[in-house]
C-alpha cells in the first residue's frame, strides 16, 4: 500500500525553517531600512551645507552652520550673520565672531529649517561657517584668517567604517563618502 501525503513531522520541520527563515529576513529588513534612513539624515545635511554656501555667497554675508543637541535627536540649521554696518564691510558683526550659535547677543538675519538626524548617528565636526565672498568654509567663528574646515565625519551605532562629509576647502563644494564602500578614498581612515 503507497502512502500520498506528507506527515506530521515533516511537515513541523517545514514550517520551523519557514519561521526562521522569515525571522531573518524581518531582522535584515529592520537593520537595512534603519541605515537607510541614517544615510537619508546625512545627505540632508550634505543638501543644507549646499544650501547655507548657496546663502553665503547669494547674499555676500556669511552663513553658520549649527548642531543643536536635543532629546528628540540632533537638530542641524544654518544661519546667515549679520553685518556690523550697513555696509557689509564688517561681516560678521562682533557679536557673533564670539559665539559659535544664533542666540543670545548674535540674532541670525535669516535661519532655515532643522533637520532632525536619526537616531544612531554621531556627528564631529560640523562647526562651519561659509563666508559671503567666496563661499570658502571656515571655523565656527567666521574669520577668514581662521582654517579651513574640512570634513564632517558621521559614526552610524551599527556600522564600523564612518561616513565623511568632504568639504573643499576654497570652494566649499561638499562631497558624501562611504568609507566601508570607498576605503580608498584619500579621506577616509
Amino acid at each position: 500500500m503507497k502512502r500520498h501525503g506528507t506527515t506530521l513531522v515533516e511537515l513541523m520541520v517545514t514550517v520551523a525553517i519557514i519561521g526562521v527563515m522569515s525571522s531573518l529576513s524581518i531582522y535584515g529588513f529592520g537593520r537595512l531600512t534603519r541605515v537607510q534612513r541614517q544615510v537619508g539624515g546625512m545627505r540632508e545635511v550634505a543638501m543644507l551645507l549646499g544650501e547655507a554656501r548657496a546663502e553665503a555667497r547669494a547674499r555676500n554675508q556669511p552663513v553658520r552652520v549649527e548642531v543643536l543637541a536635543a532629546p528628540a535627536g540632533t537638530r542641524v540649521r544654518w544661519g546667515r550673520l549679520p553685518c556690523g554696518d550697513p555696509w557689509g564691510r564688517a561681516c560678521p558683526s562682533s557679536a557673533c565672531t564670539s559665539t559659535t550659535s544664533c542666540g543670545g547677543g548674535c540674532v541670525c538675519d535669516q535661519m532655515s529649517g532643522d533637520v532632525t538626524l536619526p537616531p544612531g548617528i554621531t556627528v564631529t565636526g560640523l562647526n562651519v561657517c561659509f563666508l559671503g565672498s567666496t563661499g570658502a568654509p571656515r571655523g565656527p567663528s567666521c574669520h577668514q584668517s581662521a582654517a579651513a574646515v574640512t570634513t564632517v565625519r558621521f559614526d552610524l551605532a551599527e556600522e564600523t567604517a564612518p561616513y565623511l562629509l568632504t568639504i573643499e576647502p576654497l570652494s566649499g563644494v561638499s562631497r558624501l563618502v562611504d568609507c566601508g564602500r570607498a576605503p580608498k578614498d584619500p579621506a577616509c581612515p
